[in-house]
């Protein structure tokens, strides 16, 4: 069965060795609820007042209804409604909690509401600034590595011979780019920080909202001894309702130099 809330996540710990891998080759969660890129910016406008985010984040901000559909304010705009890049897909699931936890404040009228929607201002604005410079960035490298399909060619090799290095007990070399953009360390801190025994630091995200939010709702508590198992088990950029990637590499096997 698809798990469709985190409330029908595991809550056991996680296993370490998905918590502890390095960023370069950690698993790319897909997205809990529909996002497209064009409905991020309204909750980054300079000055924003609470009121205005709140009227923002009121009902289905982005009113994609599938991951091909076109959400109502791209179509208005006669935009091309961009699916969400895999590497802030992450990001984009953790200004979901922010939002969500603002809106069960206000509706719990605890007093520290107007705060938590000064976090989801704070947060938008860290990713927004982010898609904007690893978009740069990206292009830059796509320029000196030959274009973009050598660029996608060596980053697939570059991935494979780093996961065998890191099987071996090695180092990673090259550029090992991160696989998750990080926006906001502080803010995202919530869902890592854990205790000596693995259990989440008090006043962290739970396991299941470090599931659910961050690593994926079907990171196990337990993982089997390493194989070079490739599958997929859902298609990038879907929403929640399959199981996490658990490929660590791209699924070409591109036998190239290292990256």
């Amino acid at each position: 069965m698809p798990i469709t809330s985190p409330e029908q996540c595991s809550n056991k710990v996680l296993s370490q060795r998905v918590c502890q891998l390095p960023a370069h080759l950690e698993g790319q969660p897909p997205l809990v609820r529909h996002w497209c890129q064009a409905c991020l910016p309204p909750f980054c406008a300079k000055g924003i007042a609470v009121e205005k985010l709140r009227e923002v984040a009121r009902g289905e901000w982005c009113s994609k209804v599938n991951v091909f559909a076109t959400c109502e304010r791209c179509a208005k705009r006669h935009d091309t409604c961009l699916p969400v890049e895999p590497t802030f897909r992450r990001c984009f699931n953790i200004l979901t909690f922010y939002i969500m936890r603002a809106k069960r404040y206000d509706a719990t009228r605890r007093p520290e509401a107007d705060d938590a929607w000064a976090e989801v201002h704070a947060y938008a604005v860290a990713v927004n600034q982010g898609m904007i410079h690893w978009r740069s960035e990206i292009k830059r490298l796509q320029k000196l590595d030959g274009g973009e399909l050598e660029y996608a060619r060596q980053r697939s090799a570059s991935r494979e011979n780093n996961f065998a290095r890191y099987q071996q007990g090695l180092g990673g070399v090259g550029r090992m780019m991160p696989t998750n953009f990080v926006a906001h360390e502080r803010m995202e801190a919530h869902f890592t920080r854990v205790d000596n025994s693995g259990n989440p630091a008090p006043g962290s995200a739970t396991n299941r909202e470090r599931r659910w939010y961050y690593y994926g709702p079907n990171t196990p508590d337990h993982v089997a001894p390493m194989s070079r198992d490739n599958s997929r088990q859902f298609a990038p950029g879907s929403p929640v309702g399959s199981d996490i990637l658990r490929a660590l590499t791209d699924d070409t096997r591109m036998q190239n130099s290292p990256h």
